[in-house]
């Protein structure tokens, strides 16, 4: 039998039965990574010093840079996506509109 909860607001709500339940990845002994956020980097050609870590480090994004040719100040935004890869935007790359593929 499903069961049925006098919420605060006064409405009902009505929890499945535990067959009904949606799938988790723990009920199926599979592992999961926990999800990040985008970090910004470089906004307007500066530095986001706040958000440097060990990892991305403010030499580890200078060193990204020159890799791709640009200087900072030629860096309009730069961002980590969720995955930890970099996504550069520079002033004079001639993107109408960038998408963001993850």
């Amino acid at each position: 039998m499903p069961a049925i909860v006098l919420e605060v607001s006064g409405q009902l709500s009505i929890l499945k039965k535990e067959a009904f339940q949606p799938t988790t990845k723990s009920d199926l002994s599979l592992s999961s990574t926990p999800s990040a956020l985008p970090v910004e980097v470089i906004m307007e050609g500066e530095i986001i010093l706040k958000d440097t870590d060990p990892t991305y480090t403010k030499d580890w994004i200078l060193q990204q840079c020159r890799i791709r040719g640009l200087e900072v100040r030629d860096v309009y935004f730069a961002v980590i996506n969720s995955k930890g890869n970099l996504f550069i935007d520079a002033y004079d790359d001639h993107i109408v509109s960038p998408t963001d593929i993850e």
